[in-house]
């Protein structure tokens, strides 16, 4: 999950705040025409945290090191469900709407096997991804455990059309519109992505660095821009022929998250590295899970007090990053004051 800081890549901790605000723009996306367009292309942004997870997995890592992984995002899917628990909770209070309607949708047969089989929080839905990548890290155990992870590698390509198939597609190729937890889980989404960070890693890295040229690089920006066209074509296309599920990927979605980490991750680091890029690898390497986390709350929060606000509207995700940012440095410190005092006290 985390990489040693000597191996620290300044790329993808840029691309992870990239992928942060993309989320954000998903959920809180820029008004009109082009914020619809510009939220199919941001659907790229999960699949990459699932890349730069599996890239950065070990697969000869030790049982206790794999375990405390595992126990790390089982603690964070607890505190997280607790949390956006409490948060309703309260608003509900606050709108004196029952807090019973809210316990019952939460904790009932039907919303507890969507969340243990297609990983979809009863809380919020957003939490799905750390619901998968809790399942992918314990799936990820035993295959390297029992040596499966060819077999794996093999399954992933099925998977991701399995997603296509059964998720954006299925109009036009089932004639009917699935519900997008089938397929967006840890089986068609966090398995074939993280094996494709995984995959880059073992067998796929030193070719690539040794092509660290620009013409390379060149070639993968070029990439990029044509996967983000033929992410709006795609869009256009569906939309046009009322074919338009409401799942998240589409054919390009893929391609695109591959091609973004591939050129963050050949980034050269360099000493005259402009403090903006610094600061921003920074929000990505600290705070890029916490953004991810806290997001939904604070796009609720400033919806109920800024409301319909022209200015608001016009910049909707920017402000919801900055101030979610804002929210994070402030908790980060917040908890660093904490443990200082905590070690004073045990010195005493």
């Amino acid at each position: 999950m985390n990489e040693n800081k000597k191996d620290r890549n300044i790329g993808l901790d840029i691309l992870k705040c990239i992928a942060a605000f993309l989320v954000i723009c998903i959920h809180a996306p820029f008004q009109g025409k082009c914020g619809e367009y510009f939220v199919a292309i941001a659907r790229c942004s999960v699949p990459i945290f699932f890349i730069i997870t599996g890239f950065f997995y070990n697969n000869k890592m030790s049982d206790s090191k794999v375990n405390k992984q595992i126990f790390k995002i089982f603690k964070l899917c607890i505190i997280s469900n607790t949390f956006y628990f409490i948060f309703k909770l309260l608003f509900c209070i606050i709108d004196n709407r029952g807090y019973l309607t809210l316990c019952m949708t939460t904790i009932n047969k039907k919303a507890l096997i969507k969340l243990f089989i297609f990983n979809e929080s009863p809380i919020y839905s957003h939490l799905w991804y750390l619901n998968a990548l809790l399942y992918v890290l314990i799936i990820m155990k035993f295959v390297n455990k029992y040596n499966l992870l060819k077999y794996i590698y093999m399954i992933s390509p099925l998977l991701l059309l399995g997603d296509l198939i059964f998720g954006k597609y299925s109009l036009l190729l089932l004639n009917r519109e699935l519900p997008f937890i089938f397929v967006r889980n840890f089986i068609f989404v966090g398995i074939p992505y993280f094996c494709i960070g995984n995959y880059i890693n073992t067998d796929f890295y030193s070719k690539l660095k040794e092509n660290r040229s620009k013409k390379y690089i060149f070639f993968n920006i070029v990439l990029i821009l044509i996967t983000m066209l033929t992410t709006i074509l795609e869009r256009y296309i569906l939309v046009y022929l009322k074919l338009n599920a409401s799942r998240d990927h589409y054919i390009s979605t893929t391609f695109l998250a591959i091609a973004l980490f591939i050129c963050f991750l050949l980034y050269e680091n360099s000493n005259k590295i402009i403090r903006i890029k610094a600061y921003i690898a920074k929000i990505g390497r600290e705070y890029s899970t916490l953004i991810y986390i806290i997001h939904p709350a604070v796009i609720e929060i400033l919806n109920r007090i800024l409301g319909e606000i022209y200015f608001y509207k016009k910049i909707y995700p920017i402000c919801i990053f900055i101030v979610t940012v804002s929210c994070c440095i402030v908790y980060k410190k917040i908890i660093s004051l904490k443990t200082i005092v905590i070690k004073n006290e045990k010195i005493k």
